[in-house]
């Protein structure tokens, strides 16, 4: 599993953007497979002006694939079957789908080090039953290692050359 800050630069394309799809909040369901984006609802719509800051967004303005009705469970993270768009480093199902387990224990503050006594695990990314929010690349949660959903996996990476 990759640690959390190789799950934020791998999400983000190593380019620091909030979101799978850059900057641009309203573009979130063209990458994200997630209910809060689903048929382009109202909810969506709102919660969308909220994180762009006001910035009048309404159903007509969406991208056509954020108007559509969103497959409920979870999806293979090896494409989309042409549904959505692969993030800046070509994943899939980055942001919505599953939350993903990441390597490290939970800090708040921010991703890495360790604790002292129990370790509560990190997952990243949302689910497909995720709010908004969390389909943020810096949203984290966590749980114990014990824990189990049919909102939570996990992604396998592999390292490019020797340690």
């Amino acid at each position: 599993m990759p640690t959390e800050a190789e799950w934020e630069f791998a999400a983000g394309g190593g380019a620091g953007k909030p979101f799978v799809s850059g900057d641009d909040a309203a573009e979130l369901c063209e990458h994200a497979h997630s209910m809060a984006l689903a048929g382009g609802a109202q909810s969506a719509v709102a919660s969308l002006q909220h994180l762009i800051g006001g910035i009048s967004v309404t159903r007509d303005k969406l991208p056509a694939v954020c108007r559509e009705a969103v497959p409920r469970g979870t999806q293979p993270v090896t494409g989309s079957g042409g549904r959505y768009k692969p993030n800046a480093n070509g994943l899939y199902h980055v942001a919505g789908n599953v939350w993903e387990w990441v390597d490290g224990c939970f800090q708040n503050g921010g991703p890495g080090g360790t604790t002292v006594g129990t370790c509560e695990r990190v997952m990243r990314g949302g689910s497909w039953q995720s709010s908004i929010e969390n389909l943020r690349i810096d949203s984290r949660r966590a749980a114990p290692a014990e824990f189990s959903s049919r909102t939570v996996g996990f992604r396998l990476v592999r390292s490019n050359g020797p340690e």
